[in-house]
């Protein structure tokens, strides 16, 4: 690759989408277990606290629990997302690796993962309350800052300015990733509303919607991890190509 191919090269969303779904083919009997455990199992939980519409319309009300069940929930899904970044990277690269050595290193970054998640899901809400724009902006520069802190077991402050520099030049076709597994969400959630409708408000929403909910949340950080190790090779092409004798 000369350097001008390299400066050039940029992320390919249709080589995400593909790699991605790739990963998730490869290891989705060995993922089951853990995303009962982790995923399913705390969102049947949240789920039952959940408001919920009655057979004519009423709310339900707002379980007083709820706040401290679903802050409790983001433990478990933390752990969960840093095994699933371990072993989507580890698949990519052929690295040989268990989904309980994976699942092993997503409980040892736990809480540096959790405050990442914590901060940037803050500056991304501020963002979007303020002007919109800037909240996509940060969304798509720490779009690999979870990935980062996993694989380069950098400092949380530190993974943001690595995440923009890695993701910088190729923000706008991480935004099409984006709006691609939004449109999946909204398309998914319909049917799931159509499919659900038959069945007690208080059932579908403890029990088939965090399904759906762990469904879309493993593709979307699997497709995170994807990101960075294409970011992560493309750096490196660069890099090589620019140290290389003209």
């Amino acid at each position: 690759m000369t350097i001008v191919d390299a400066a050039q090269a940029k992320l390919d969303i249709n080589r995400v989408i593909r790699r991605t779904l790739e990963v998730l083919q490869r290891n989705w009997r060995s993922l089951l277990r853990p995303a009962l455990l982790f995923l399913y199992l705390p969102g049947i939980v949240v789920g039952a606290l959940e408001p919920h519409r009655g057979p004519f319309g009423q709310g339900l009300g707002i379980h007083p629990a709820l706040p401290l069940v679903a802050l409790l929930a983001l433990i478990p899904y933390t752990l969960f997302h840093g095994g699933l970044i371990r072993l989507t990277v580890a698949d990519l690269r052929a690295e040989a690796i268990s989904t309980e050595e994976a699942m092993a290193v997503g409980r040892r970054r736990l809480w540096p993962l959790l405050g990442l998640s914590l901060l940037a899901g803050l500056g991304v809400a501020l963002g979007l309350v303020l002007l919109i724009v800037p909240g996509v902006m940060l969304a798509t520069a720490w779009s690999v800052a979870g990935p980062t802190l996993i694989e380069e077991r950098r400092p949380v402050m530190e993974t943001f300015g690595r995440s923009a520099e890695l993701t910088r030049g190729s923000r706008l076709n991480i935004f099409g990733v984006g709006l691609i597994l939004v449109v999946v969400q909204l398309v998914g959630s319909l049917a799931v509303s159509v499919v659900s409708a038959p069945f007690p408000a208080l059932l579908s929403g403890a029990l088939i919607w965090p399904l759906w909910s762990s469904a879309i949340s493993i593709a979307a950080v699997a497709a995170s991890a994807v990101i960075y190790d294409e970011l992560s090779s493309l750096k490196t092409d660069r890099a090589e190509a620019t140290a290389a004798p003209a």
